[in-house]
């Protein structure tokens, strides 16, 4: 049975984390390791488990961001091996973002304590000792997001592929993009906490935004090859992509356009506050220019479209559950 750590030793690295956001951050982190556990308990239930496939949660309580998968010896079988820590990095980052926010509603200079080589990364919670509810909320949802993501991994066939080129990389984390927005946004309504469903399938997609844009960047910002990620905007529009073509396929969602075009525009619209307030962070570096995001786009209708279809059309087919 796991014992979910006080991650006091863990918190010895970052000057900024003790008492009160000690707490936070263990609180958040174990709120969010519950969540997941919830979820795939029922994959494994009602899904895998009758096909012979499983997925193991194998908790990491030392690297504040790390998510890998890992073919165990059992034929169809897989660890997650991630960190403990992952919602209580992405609740650092979406304090900063809050506390922002409320500088530029109330046309205040943002007098952060973080330093020039600093990030909300590397000094936790360096504004506030406080979390507010959305902040919590994307927290926990970027988290989430992340674990459909590795599951999409899973049952697409991508962790069972072999070696593959950095194209090829990002085509599968393209590919993984469109179908955990499918499963953020219709499994959620599955939570065993009734707060944390959304209320109506606008809520789950801009939910699915907020936390897609929060995820994409923090992913960019720890990358060993940042060139193995697409940018956050384009990789917004995958999620997105993913999460109306499921939810149209229910008889849901009707408001938002099937017509990629359309769609853009809209994704571009419940963009505007995370793009603008992450742009303006210590992790702004990693949002992309205009330049680097024209150049981005072409990459990704480009290259990583064909390959993700050449791979689906060929060793995916055999390899997804």
């Amino acid at each position: 049975m796991f014992s979910f750590p006080d991650l006091t030793q863990f918190a010895a690295a970052y000057p900024t984390l003790s008492g009160t956001r000690l707490d936070l951050a263990h609180r958040i982190a174990k709120q969010s390791y519950n969540e997941t556990c919830f979820f795939n308990q029922q994959l494994n239930q009602h899904k895998l488990a009758p096909e012979q496939w499983a997925i193991e949660l194998i908790p990491q309580s030392t690297p504040a961001w790390i998510h890998q998968i890992v073919k165990s010896a059992k034929e169809q079988h897989y660890q997650f091996e991630n960190s403990l820590t992952l919602a209580a990095s992405c609740l650092s980052s979406a304090l900063e973002l809050s506390y922002l926010t409320v500088c530029a509603n109330e046309n205040k200079i943002a007098k952060s304590r973080l330093q020039k080589d600093q990030t909300s990364l590397t000094q936790w919670f360096a504004d506030t000792d406080q979390a507010d509810e959305a902040s919590i909320k994307l927290a926990l949802d970027a988290a989430l997001l992340l674990y459909f993501h590795q599951v999409s991994q899973v049952m697409f066939g991508h962790a069972a592929l072999a070696e593959t080129t950095l194209v090829e990389r990002r085509a599968l984390i393209t590919d993984a993009d469109f179908n955990a927005g499918t499963m953020f946004c219709l499994w959620l309504d599955y939570h065993q906490d009734k707060s944390r469903i959304p209320a109506n399938e606008a809520d789950a997609l801009q939910r699915l935004v907020n936390a897609a844009y929060l995820l994409s960047v923090i992913d960019k910002s720890q990358a060993n090859n940042k060139n193995s990620l697409h940018f956050a905007s384009n990789r917004v529009s995958c999620f997105v992509s993913g999460a109306i073509a499921g939810l149209h396929e229910m008889g849901k969602g009707e408001q938002f356009s099937a017509d990629e075009d359309t769609l853009q525009q809209q994704t571009a619209e419940l963009s505007q506050w995370i793009e603008a307030a992450l742009l303006d962070s210590s992790l702004g570096n990693f949002v992309g220019n205009e330049a680097e995001l024209e150049a981005d786009e072409q990459k990704l209708q480009g290259e990583t479209a064909s390959n993700r279809e050449r791979l689906k059309a060929g060793p995916l087919q055999k390899l997804a559950f």
